[in-house]
C-alpha cells in the first residue's frame, strides 16, 4: 500500500521444494528489506512489473497458501525484517 492508496497485488509461484521456497521468499525479503532501509533507490516487484519508491510504501502484507515449511519460512522473514504480522 502507499500513500496514495494505491495496492498492488504481486503474485508469485513458489518452487514445490521447501527449501526452494525458503530461499526465495528470503530473496524477496531480502529485496524489499533493502528498499526500506534507504540501501537501494527504488524497489522492483513482479508479476505485475512495478517499480516503486520506497519512501512512499506505508505498508506491505504477505499472503501464502500451502506447505507447513513455507509458513515458517514466511514466519522466519516477518520477524528478521521487522514485519508485524496481523495478530500482533
Amino acid at each position: 500500500m502507499t500513500v496514495g492508496g494505491t495496492a498492488v497485488t504481486h503474485s508469485y509461484h513458489l518452487p514445490p521444494a521447501a527449501a526452494e521456497a525458503t530461499r526465495f521468499v528470503i530473496s524477496i525479503d531480502t529485496i524489499i528489506s533493502s528498499a526500506l532501509s534507504g540501501e537501494t533507490k527504488t524497489l522492483r516487484l513482479a508479476n505485475p512489473m512495478v517499480t516503486y519508491n520506497p519512501a512512499y510504501i506505508i505498508s506491505i502484507a504477505f499472503d501464502s497458501y500451502g506447505q507447513a515449511e513455507l509458513d515458517n519460512a514466511v514466519g522466519e522473514v516477518e520477524r528478521t525484517a521487522g514485519f508485524r504480522t496481523s495478530s500482533d
